[in-house]
């Protein structure tokens, strides 16, 4: 599945929020936004997010909120700045060598 179709990846953000834990045990409300190309159109979604490891913060479970912990997909925090309040998430642990780093592949969860 493609969460971010071609057409959708202008100005893309997502905000993470601490919450009360769900009943699936999600403790993070994500919500997204992005925008098309013209810069008019927008779209948003919230969904839900979770630690993954407690021994390991930096990798959390995403999903949809009406969906098990099980059915969430790997993204991982591989960069943040606190103070300036900033972070770039990864849709799991990049794993392709490129030129300036690794980087994810096919932009599906895991890829």
């Amino acid at each position: 599945v493609s969460y971010l179709p071609a057409s959708q990846n202008y100005c893309v953000s997502a905000q993470y929020t601490a919450k009360s834990a769900s009943m699936f045990g999600y403790t993070i409300s994500v919500s997204n936004k992005a925008f098309e190309q013209d810069k008019s159109t927008k779209h948003e979604a919230s969904i839900c997010a979770a630690v993954a490891d407690k021994n390991d913060p930096a990798k959390l479970e995403v999903a949809p909120c009406f969906l098990p912990k099980f059915a969430a997909g790997p993204y991982w925090v591989v960069a943040f700045n606190d103070e300036e309040g900033w972070a770039l998430i990864s849709g799991g642990q990049p794993t392709i060598q490129g030129t300036n780093g690794c980087k994810n592949g096919s932009g599906v969860n895991g890829s």
